[in-house]
Formats: C-alpha cells, structure tokens, sequence
C-alpha cells in the first residue's frame, strides 16, 4: 500500500497570500468596475451586457489568485516537483502563467509604442481570459489522457483546480455572451 500523501495545513500566511491577491484585484478594477456595470445597465440589453460585463471584470481576481495559489504551492514543505507535475491545480496555474508569459510581452510592447492609448491592465486580462481556459482545458485533458491526474488529497490542489474551473467557467460565459450579443 502507497503511503497517503499529506497536505500541509492551511496556515496564517496562507490567508495573508489570498487576502492580498485580493486586494490587489480589487485595486486593479476599483475604476472599471462601476462604469461597466452602469453601461450595461443603460444597453439595450441588460441582462447580457451587465453579465459580460462582471465576466470581465473577474479577469483581474483569477489572475491574482492564480499567483497566490503559486506562491502557496511552493511554500515548503510541498511535494517533490515529479508528483507537483502531475496535480491538475498545479497543472492549470502552470497552463495560465505559460499563457501570461506569451502575452505579456505584447502588452508591453504595445504601451511602449503607444502610451497614450488607453490601454489599461483590465483590457490586457480580457485579452487572456479568452486564451487561458483553452490552455488550462489541454492541460487537463493532457493529465486525464496520458493517465497522470493525480489530485492530492487536502485544500490547496483543489484550490488549483477551483482556479482553473473558474478560468473556464468564465470562458463558457464570455462565449455564451458573445454569441447571444451577436445574434
């Protein structure tokens, strides 16, 4: 019988990571958010405008919970990288940094030639939003296909995977959205 792997317990420093991420996404949409939800409000469509509009707006939330669900993963003690590999948590955080790494360049390359635009930092996480769920939904059929999906037992994998789900989640509603707003 395989010895049962163990998760750390959640601790005060855990909470401190995930209060401040979000914090920092609430900082990151404090000017956003309102104008959004008023917009869509007086759209023609209410209902579907003011739910793009809140798809939107958990871009910045998803992506500071995904780096501080990558700052508690790795705080030790933590699983040998062979068995972090193969956590479908792990897997999707790791599915969205590849995606932000790919893509940041391009929204600093396109402040620096124009400044003056009004891109912000909500418009770069809409922009990632509709290429990370794919990512994070490879990754995952990729673990359950090659036979590797080995969730571990405890809160902070699943934590990933909450993460990861709502990554998608939002993805499905953007789409949802888009094809009932064009219709």
């Amino acid at each position: 019988m395989k010895p049962r792997s163990h998760c750390r317990p959640f601790t005060t420093a855990d909470a401190m990571a995930l209060v401040a991420a979000l914090a920092v996404a609430l900082g990151i949409i404090k000017d956003q958010w309102q104008a959004d939800i008023q917009n869509g409000w007086r759209s023609a469509r209410p209902i579907y405008a003011t739910a793009l509009a809140a798809a939107r707006l958990t871009g910045p939330f998803l992506a500071t919970w995904t780096i501080a669900f990558a700052v508690i993963r790795l705080r030790e003690p933590h699983p040998p990288w062979r068995r972090l590999r193969n956590q479908p948590g792990t897997v999707a955080c790791l599915g969205v940094a590849g995606v932000a790494a790919f893509l940041l360049p391009y929204a600093a390359v396109r402040f620096l030639i124009r400044p003056s635009d009004s891109y912000r930092l909500i418009d770069f996480f809409w922009q990632c939003q509709m290429s990370i769920a794919p990512a994070v939904i490879g990754a995952w059929v990729t673990l359950r296909l090659g036979g590797r999906w080995r969730a571990e037992p405890g809160w902070i994998d699943p934590l990933g995977m909450v993460i990861g789900g709502g990554w998608i989640a939002i993805f499905g509603i953007l789409l949802a959205m888009v094809a009932i707003l064009s219709g």
